[in-house]
C-alpha cells in the first residue's frame, strides 16, 4: 500500500515556541511505517539544547493522516 501522509516533529522550549533549528520547517518527514523510526532536522537526530525540559510535537498531514499511529516516543541520549 502506498502511503499517502506523512509526520513531521518539531521540538519545542517550556514557552512552547520551536528551538532554533528543530522547527517542522526544519524536519525530515517520515513516510514509513513501523518501529523506531527516528525524526531528524536536517539530517541531525540529536537535540542539542541545554536550557531544560523540552516538548516535542509531532504533526500529521497528507490526504490520509489517519494512516499514521503514534504509540510511544523514546529519547536516547546523542553519543
Amino acid at each position: 500500500m502506498k502511503i499517502q501522509s506523512s509526520a513531521s516533529g518539531r521540538s519545542l522550549d517550556r514557552r512552547l515556541n520551536p528551538l532554533p533549528g528543530y522547527s517542522r520547517e526544519n524536519c525530515d518527514l517520515l513516510r514509513e511505517n513501523g518501529y523506531n523510526q527516528v525524526i531528524s532536522w536536517g539530517g541531525r537526530g540529536a537535540i542539542s539544547h541545554n536550557t531544560g525540559r523540552i516538548r516535542i510535537r509531532i504533526d500529521f498531514t497528507g490526504i490520509r493522516p489517519e494512516e499514521f499511529h503514534l504509540y510511544a516516543i523514546y529519547r536516547t541520549e546523542a553519543s
